[in-house]
């Protein structure tokens, strides 16, 4: 996926994001690293941001720690497998239990 416009440069990417590079293959705990500009952390990276796409499909954005730094953006964008959820025990699979995807969450701001 090319760089978008929004990207930051991978030796800075490092101090706000977990990705391929850094990750040791695993998600961190939130707020090791530094926050963004707004005060927030793990914007980017760690784990991808479940969430609902314009279409109405699920789609995971902002790249994980599985992804290698260019790819770890606000652009970024992966459509779900069918391998993201083998294990789960429901019949038909659900599009919300990930039980093969760790690298998919779900951020949660709030105020001190």
């Amino acid at each position: 996926m090319p760089r978008s416009a929004a990207s930051i440069p991978s030796k800075e990417l490092a101090t706000v994001a977990w990705h391929w590079d850094n990750a040791d293959d695993k998600t961190h705990p939130v707020g090791k690293l530094k926050p963004n500009a707004w005060g927030l952390h793990d914007m980017l990276g760690n784990a991808g941001e479940w969430c609902t796409g314009k279409d109405g499909k699920p789609v995971l954005r902002g790249g994980t720690f599985a992804d290698k730094a260019d790819d770890v953006h606000a652009g970024a964008r992966a459509l779900q497998t069918p391998d993201w959820n083998v294990t789960d025990p429901q019949n038909p699979k659900s599009k919300w239990w990930l039980s093969d995807g760790p690298f998919a969450g779900f951020r949660i701001i709030r105020e001190n």
